[in-house]
This record gives C-alpha cells, sequence and structure tokens, in this order.
C-alpha cells in the first residue's frame, strides 16, 4: 500500500484546532525528550485518521497557511535529529541490544508491558514506540516519497535536515563494525572461525574497510570502491559466521552463541541496507525514496522485536535440530532389522523387566515405611533413577522410553520420502520400528510380571503374607480404572515426563560434545593416576554416547517421583502411571486377591492398564514427532499424507509389523 499525494484534505474545524495544539511550540526546559514526545503525538494523530481522512493533506495545507507553524515542525525535527545521538537510529533501531538471550526476552517482555522511556540521547526510542502502535506502523508503511518531499519543501530547514544525516548513517555504521569485531574475538566465535591471526579475521577487515568509508563521508568524498569493498567484507564474514554455526552443529549447540550468531547477521543486513543511503551522485529523490525504505525497514525490525516467540524460535532452532540428531542417534539403536537384532531386543527388554520387577517391590516396601515427604521423594527418585541407570549398565531396555528416541528416524524418513509416490523405505521403517517396538513391551510385561509372581511367593513363603493385604490390593484395582481414577490422565502426564527425558537426553549429548566432556575424562590426570592411560581412555570413549543416556535416566526417574509428590503436596491426588510398573503393581494385587474373587475390578484394571500403555507410548512418540517435523521444516500435512498411505500398506503387509521376515 502506498500513500498517494491526492488525499482529500479535511477541512473540519475540529481537525484544525486538533493540527493547531500539536504544532503548539514545546517549552524550552523539556529538551529533546520534549520534542521526541511532541513528533510521536503528531505521527499518531496522522495514522489514526487513516488513509481516507487526509490529514496527511491537510497537515502539508495548514503549514503552507501558517508559516509560524513550519517554522515550529522545521525547528522541532532539526532538534530531534542533531540534540540526541542520531547514530542510534542506525546502529541500535530494530536490533537486539542486548548481548545475552535471557536479558533480551526479559527485556522484550518488559516493552511488551511498558514501553521504554524517551531518554535525552536516543532517537531510536521514538521509532520504537511509533512502531509497536498498529495505526502509526501502518501510517510509515504507506509513506509516499512525494509527500515527504512536499512536506521537506514547507519547512524552513527542509535540506538541513539530510545534511545532518548524511554523517550520522557513517557513524552508526562504524559503531555495528566496532561491536560486531568485539563480538567476534570472543573466544567461541574466534576459534570456531578458522582465522588464526587476529589481522586476518574478516570482522577486522570489515572494521577497517567501514572505518575507511567513515572517514571518507566525513570528508564529503565517497568513493564507489570503498562501498564496494565494504560490501564484499560482509560477505566473507557471512562466510565466517557459517562456518561458527556448522562447527556448532557438528560439535555441540550453546544458545548463547548462537543468539551472537543472529545478532551479527543482523547488523551485518543492516550495514548492507545503510550502504545505499551513503552513494555519491545519487539523485535526491532516490535517496529519498531509500530512506523512507530504511525507515520502513526499521520499524518492520522493531515490531519483531517486541514479538517473544520469534526470539526463541530463532535462537532455539539449532539447539532443538541438535537434539533431535541426538535423539536420531540414540533411536537408531532401538529399531531392529533382521531377526537375531530382534531377539536381542526381545532379550534386551526382558532384562528391563527384570529390574522393573524389583523396582516395583522397592516401591511397596517405600509405601509401608511412611518415610517424611522430603526423605519419601528422595527414595523414591533413586529408586527410579536407581533402576532406569542399572538397566542402561547392563544393556537392558525400557519399552516406554523407546518411541521419543525413534521418533526422529522417523522424521528424517519423512523428509526424504514425502515427495516420493514409492513409499517402500518409509513403510519398511515404520514396521521395524513397530516390531521392535512390541518386541520390547512383550519383554518388558512378560517379565514384570513373572518376577513379581515370584517376589510374592517368596515373601509368602517367609512371611506367611502378601507383598499387598487385601484392602491394599482392591485400592491398587481401583486406581487402574480408567473412568473412575485418574490413570488416563496420569497416564498422558507420564507420556510428557518421557517426552522431556528424550529432550534432557539430547540436550546432555549436546552438552557433552560442546564442552568435550569424553575428552575432559580421558586427560584427567587424576583418572590416569588411578586408572591408568588405557582404562581412561576407554572410559571417556564409552561416554560418548551415553552422556545423554545418563541424563535421560537420572533426571526420568526424578521427574515420576516429583510429580507424585506433587500430587501429595498439593491434595490433588497427582500421580504417575507407567504401564510396566503398573503392570508390576497388577501382578501383587491379583496375587493378593486371587483369580476367583473381584473379576470385574481385574478386567476394568487390565482395560485401565492397556489405556496407560497406548498413551505412554502415543504421547510420547507424537510430542517427539511434531518437536522432530517441525525442527527438519516437515509440515504436518505431509505426515498426514503419508501415514495414510501407510496405512494400505499394513494392510497389505500385517505380518511384517509383528515378525522380522
Amino acid at each position: 500500500m502506498t500513500m498517494t499525494i491526492t488525499e482529500p484534505a479535511t477541512t473540519s474545524p475540529q481537525a484544525t484546532i486538533a493540527l493547531a495544539r500539536l504544532l503548539a511550540p514545546v517549552p524550552a526546559e523539556n529538551g529533546f525528550a520534549g520534542h521526541a514526545v511532541a513528533l510521536s503525538l503528531l505521527v499518531t494523530w496522522l495514522a489514526e485518521g487513516g488513509r481516507e481522512s487526509g490529514r496527511n493533506r491537510l497537515l502539508l495545507t495548514y503549514l503552507r497557511e501558517h508559516p509560524d507553524a513550519a517554522a515550529v515542525l522545521s525547528k522541532r525535527l532539526l532538534a530531534f535529529l542533531t540534540g540526541g545521538d542520531l547514530s542510534r537510529l542506525f546502529c541500535d533501531a530494530g536490533l537486539p541490544p542486548r548481548s545475552a538471550l535471557v536479558e533480551e526476552f526479559s527485556t522484550r517482555l518488559m516493552h511488551r508491558l511498558l514501553p521504554a522511556p524517551i531518554s535525552d540521547r536516543d532517537p531510536s526510542v521514538l521509532i520504537s514506540r511509533l512502531s509497536g502502535q498498529g495505526n502509526t506502523a501502518r501510517w510509515i508503511d504507506a509513506l509516499h516519497p512525494l509527500w515527504v518531499a512536499e512536506l521537506l519543501a514547507t519547512l524552513p530547514d527542509g535540506p538541513e535536515l539530510w545534511n545532518s544525516v548524511h554523517k550520522e548513517i557513517a557513524d552508526g555504521m562504524e559503531v555495528i563494525a566496532l561491536r560486531i569485531t568485539a563480538r567476534s574475538e570472543e573466544p567461541e566465535m574466534r576459534y570456531r572461525s578458522g582465522a588464526a591471526d587476529l589481522h586476518e579475521s574478516p570482522f577486522q577487515q570489515l572494521m577497517l574497510a567501514v572505518r575507511d568509508l567513515a572517514v571518507e563521508v566525513h570528508g564529503a568524498k565517497v568513493s564507489t570502491s570503498s562501498i564496494t569493498l565494504v560490501q564484499q567484507r560482509v560477505a566473507v564474514c557471512r562466510v565466517a559466521l557459517k562456518e561458527v554455526h556448522d562447527y556448532l552443529e557438528r560439535n555441540g549447540v550453546r544458545v548463547d552463541v548462537v543468539f551472537w550468531l543472529n545478532r551479527i547477521r543482523q547488523q551485518l543486513a543492516r550495514i548492507l541496507v545503510l550502504l545505499p543511503l551513503i552513494e555519491p551522485d545519487c539523485a535526491t529523490e532516490e535517496i529519498r525514496k531509500r530512506g523512507i525504505d530504511y525507515l520502513r525497514s526499521i520499524s518492520v525490525d522493531e515490531r519483531r522485536k517486541l514479538l517473544l516467540g520469534s526470539l526463541l524460535k530463532d535462537n532455539y532452532a539449532t539447539l532443538s535440530g541438535r537434539i533431535v540428531e541426538n535423539s536420531r542417534h540414540t533411536g537408531g539403536h532401538y529399531i531392529t532389522d533382521t531377526a537375531k537384532e530382534w531377539r536381542g531386543m526381545l532379550l534386551s527388554a526382558s532384562g528391563g523387566g527384570i529390574v522393573t520387577g524389583f523396582a516395583v517391590m522397592f516401591k511397596a516396601f517405600l509405601h509401608y515405611l511412611h518415610l517424611p515427604l522430603l526423605l519419601d521423594w528422595a527414595m523414591q527418585s533413586a529408586n527410579y533413577s536407581g533402576s532406569f541407570l542399572f538397566m542402561q549398565l547392563c544393556g537392558f531396555s525400557l519399552a516406554t522410553k523407546q518411541p521419543p528416541m525413534t521418533a526422529a528416524a522417523l522424521a528424517e524418513a519423512l523428509e526424504d520420502d514425502r515427495h516420493l509416490h514409492d513409499i517402500t523405505n518409509f513403510a519398511e521403517l515404520c514396521s521395524r520400528i513397530v516390531r521392535s517396538q512390541l518386541a520390547a513391551v512383550v519383554g518388558n510385561l512378560a517379565l514384570v510380571i513373572v518376577v513379581t509372581l515370584g517376589i510374592d511367593a517368596v515373601w509368602m513363603h517367609i512371611h506367611h503374607a502378601h507383598i499387598y493385604d487385601a484392602q491394599q490390593a482392591l485400592e491398587q484395582m481401583h486406581s487402574f480404572h480408567p473412568f473412575r481414577s485418574g490413570s488416563i490422565f496420569f497416564a498422558i502426564i507420564t507420556g510428557v515426563a518421557l517426552w522431556l527425558s528424550s529432550i534432557i537426553a539430547g540436550y546432555g549429548d549436546n552438552f557433552a560434545h560442546y564442552h568435550r566432556i569424553p575428552q575432559a575424562v580421558q586427560q584427567s590426570p587424576v583418572l590416569v593416576r588411578w586408572l591408568g592411560w588405557d582404562r581412561t581412555r576407554r572410559l571417556g570413549a564409552g561416554l560418548t554416547h551415553q552422556v545423554g543416556q545418563i541424563c535421560n535416566n537420572f533426571f526420568l526417574g526424578v521427574m515420576l517421583s516429583t510429580i507424585a509428590t506433587l500430587g501429595v503436596l498439593t491434595g490433588t491426588g497427582l500421580a504417575v502411571r507407567h504401564i510396566t510398573f503398573a503392570t508390576g503393581t497388577f501382578t501383587f494385587a491379583c496375587c493378593s486377591l486371587g483369580m476367583h474373587d473381584h473379576h470385574r475390578e481385574m478386567i476394568w484394571a487390565v482395560i485401565g492398564i492397556a489405556c496407560i500403555g497406548v498413551l505412554n507410548f502415543g504421547v510420547g512418540f507424537a510430542l517427539s514427532l511434531m518437536m522432530a517435523m517441525r525442527a527438519r521444516d516437515v509440515p504436518l500435512r505431509d505426515g498426514r499424507r503419508m501415514f495414510g498411505r501407510l496405512f494400505g500398506y499394513f494392510l497389505r503387509n500385517p505380518v511384517s509389523f509383528v515378525l522380522p521376515r
């Protein structure tokens, strides 16, 4: 949308009186801030009327008929441009001013609630205020160069206004180049950009090129070759930034460094936007048009600065991609190809079922102890985390942890095959995932039932009593009822916890790679002295892909225990419903009640446990798949279309989803 100069003039007395008030002189003691506020009020009034009101044309008419008002506005604009540090309009406006992500986020949140005050030296705050209002933002977007030309022609100091701007643009560019160079010398940046010598740094060379250009601008002798050199230096800096970004993707991501990279990219883009404004031998009309285009661009940038979601998305996208990639690498171990691997998964899951059976027993014993809440939380956390870590140490697997890990591999296949007519590769991967998951479920549940039956039999032989008495057994049965208890909701919460633990695993692997934890372990003098070089080297190599899983197992146990503790603290009855633990608890309850009574309760409990399993697997898998698809920019509609075609493949080859060929 562009604004033409043929708008009908608004001649209503109310509009004329309002304009006269807005163009009244500002008291001298109000200084720069007073002129900035007065300009803000004038622009807001012009924008509130909309394009059809003709207020822009009325302003031009009023200034021609009232030279004193034109002088006031000219003085106001000149004071605004020369009274403050105008270079900040070019080096600060629209760019993130903070050097840390958390600080930038908190500042944006505060400015969403309360706009920043206008200081005595910063004209960029005025642009920020105007851009944050819908009407004024649209008014800026609709500015027409002809209307601006007419406005400047009506002002006594119109030509002088641009002359005061020209040198400030060069100063703003120089400030930006200095900031880029300073940030590029941070250790996280310098040693990952490939420039060993300080003087060979592309950022250092950019600063020198911009400084030489600024000297030419101040001397009114700008050459095209200097502008071209700056453009070339910017291109080289962008290549260096890509090297740093690629290094992070290979060796671990740090969000603060990603924030710095994004900030430098925006600053480099700003330099390129400012260069056309100082080109030599450029027609006045063209320069004015470029100036308006720049004003529009910083208005858009200022509006983007207020968006919290885009800030988080831009800076966490790389970390999210790294987490998904780590999950894909881990998930590959849970996908079986051959019959031998499938049997190995079944045995691994059987080991996990054995460990879970004993964890269910310890959980029941902790219930009898009636420990203080904090101590009970610590013991429950130790029980959960300890059992998960022991599974990892022994190479056992837990079925519910597989879906969040395998979802990343599935998203990669979606990205590769979504445009292909033949989905055989994608379907075969899905069948391998499903049958691997079924093997893990069967192994877990079968052995947890066997182990809990054995534990109850041994306990009965020694103490002549079951693990649960009849009342506790009935309470446990009722707690699994799908409709008369909170099992469905609790299973969803548990599925979310399983998904969060997979994110923690990916973050743990990323942390280990970025900080080179395995190498630090291999080079530890203390470990070398205790274990020797060979054992220390093997220990470090073993940690390369295990740190994430250690974090996963530990924090998953803590989260499951914390959920139940929060239920006690809040009195809401919030609890955990995990299919493997629920199956073990159900088996203990059946041992106490026997198989001849309470058939109705048992049937409903079985249905409830089946629902728990579906939700544990489904919620964790769905959340992980959506995260992986977003990280790979795979639209959800492509996923729905592929899974719709997968159903036809399943009808033709159902056995492949259960047993290996």
